[in-house]
């Protein structure tokens, strides 16, 4: 897989930030990330303005989860999080962190993330023991051509919903050509797995999923989300 180039982040947040603060509403310019390795690794250093999961080999390290933790940095907007073909494991466990080091990878800003296609971009949560991913605040979100499997809701003993996703509040969740797969809850029939491809959390929402239909094994979608849809 091809090496991103040396990253520039920090002086995009910075432009981006000494833009807000001269024209207060301007809208913000488009950052991209992309992953460029498919093993699992938070960022190694947040405030250095890279996108590097291990500084210690040459060029920039650019995991799907150091990805998403640049992203949520920046100031409030929508960013691309280019995710190329591969199966990215998550294997770095630790549910109930919140700023996406471990566990769940957690989304805190507008993102769409975009594969591949179904079945050559996966992100696979299989032994993680958490859901894939946890959309936190109103950020609006955006799959595209991807494949998610394994997730499942933290074995705690709480009842918890969205193996797959969670968006706990707000925003508008999108889901485009995409297959979810293996997923599991707790949270019962309405939680996020009752469902043929593995449930919806009903409510007022306006749906905008459109998965990939194949034939197979049984699919579970695993979303749970408090909002639009």
């Amino acid at each position: 897989m091809s090496r991103h180039p040396r990253s520039t982040i920090r002086r995009t947040r910075e432009a981006l930030l000494a833009g807000m603060l001269l024209c207060g509403a301007c809208s913000h310019a488009l950052a991209q990330f992309a992953a460029n390795v498919l093993y699992d690794a938070p960022d190694y250093d947040l405030a250095d303005g890279l996108v590097d999961a291990d500084p210690g080999t040459p060029g920039e390290q650019s995991t799907l989860r150091a990805c998403i933790q640049n992203a949520n940095l920046m100031p409030a907007g929508t960013y691309t999080i280019i995710v190329p073909a591969g199966t990215y494991a998550l294997t770095v466990v630790g549910p109930y962190e919140d700023a996406g080091a471990t566990g769940d990878l957690d989304i805190a800003n507008g993102v769409q993330i975009l594969g591949a296609g179904v079945g050559a971009s996966i992100v696979d949560a299989t032994g993680l023991g958490d859901r894939i991913f946890d959309i936190r605040g109103a950020s609006d979100v955006y799959f595209n051509d991807i494949s998610l499997t394994g997730g499942s809701t933290p074995t705690t003993g709480a009842v918890e919903s969205g193996g797959a996703i969670r968006q706990a509040s707000g925003g508008v969740l999108k889901i485009d050509q995409a297959e979810l797969t293996s997923c599991s809850a707790t949270g019962g029939r309405r939680s996020g797995r009752g469902h043929r491809c593995g449930g919806l959390a009903r409510g007022p929402a306006r749906r905008d999923i459109r998965p990939q239909p194949r034939a197979g094994p049984r699919r579970r979608r695993g979303v749970r989300r408090e909002g639009e849809l």
